[in-house]
C-alpha cells in the first residue's frame, strides 16, 4: 500500500531543537511512524515531555541536553543567521551527489510557524494581520505542517529525492513581516 511508503519502523531519527515546537513535532511524528528517537536541545525538562509524547506513541525516546548557541555571535542579527541558512542550502545541493545513492541529503525551509518563537507576531493584532496578508495561505505553518514534510523526506517515500530543499512556508516569497532594522 502506498502508505506504507510513509512508515519508518525500527529506524532510529536524531531530531536537533526536539524540546518544543517543529522539532517536538517532528520527533513524535517519527515515532507515530515506527522510529524510536533521540531528541537533543538546551532544557531538559522540555526533552522530557517530548520523550515522554515518544514513549506514548510506543517507541523509545532519549533526551541528550545539548546547546549549540555556546557563541555571542549567534545571538547578534539576521544578517548571519540568513547567510547560514544560504549556506546550509547549497551544502544540502552539493553534498547530495557525493554521498548518493547510500544516503539522501535534504532541507526544509521553513516559514512563519505558529510556536512560542512566533508569540510576539500572533498576539499583536497589527503584526498578526500584516503577517496574514504576506502570507498566499493566509495563515501561519502548524507544526505538524513542517512534521509531514520531514516524515516523507525520512521515509521510503521520498527514495527517489536528494538535493533538494523544500519550502514550507505558505507560499512567502518576501519577508510576511517588517522587523524594524536600525539605521547604520
Amino acid at each position: 500500500m502506498i502508505l506504507d511508503l510513509f512508515r519508518i519502523p525500527d529506524r532510529v531519527a536524531i531530531v536537533t531543537g526536539g524540546g518544543k515546537g517543529i522539532g517536538r513535532g517532528i520527533a513524535w511524528a517519527f515515532a507515530e511512524a515506527g522510529a524510536d528517537v533521540v531528541v537533543a536541545a538546551r532544557t531538559k525538562s522540555d526533552l522530557d515531555e517530548t520523550v515522554r509524547g515518544i514513549e506514548a506513541r510506543g517507541r523509545r525516546g532519549l533526551a541528550v541536553p545539548t546547546d549549540v548557541t555556546k557563541s555571542d555571535m549567534v545571538q547578534t542579527a539576521f544578517v548571519a543567521y540568513a547567510a547560514g541558512k544560504a549556506a546550509l542550502n547549497m551544502m544540502t545541493r552539493n553534498l547530495a551527489p557525493e554521498i548518493a545513492p547510500r544516503v539522501r541529503v535534504n532541507a526544509i525551509s521553513v516559514g512563519g510557524v505558529a510556536t512560542e518563537a512566533l508569540d510576539v507576531v500572533l498576539t499583536n493584532e497589527a503584526l498578526r494581520t500584516q503577517f496574514d496578508e504576506n502570507t498566499p495561505m493566509r495563515r501561519p505553518g502548524t507544526v505538524q505542517d513542517i512534521a509531514a514534510c520531514a516524515l516523507y523526506l525520512a521515509s521510503p517515500a521520498a527514495g527517489w529525492v536528494t538535493g533538494k530543499v523544500f519550502q514550507v512556508d505558505g507560499g512567502v516569497e518576501a519577508p510576511a513581516i517588517r522587523v524594524p532594522v536600525p539605521p547604520l
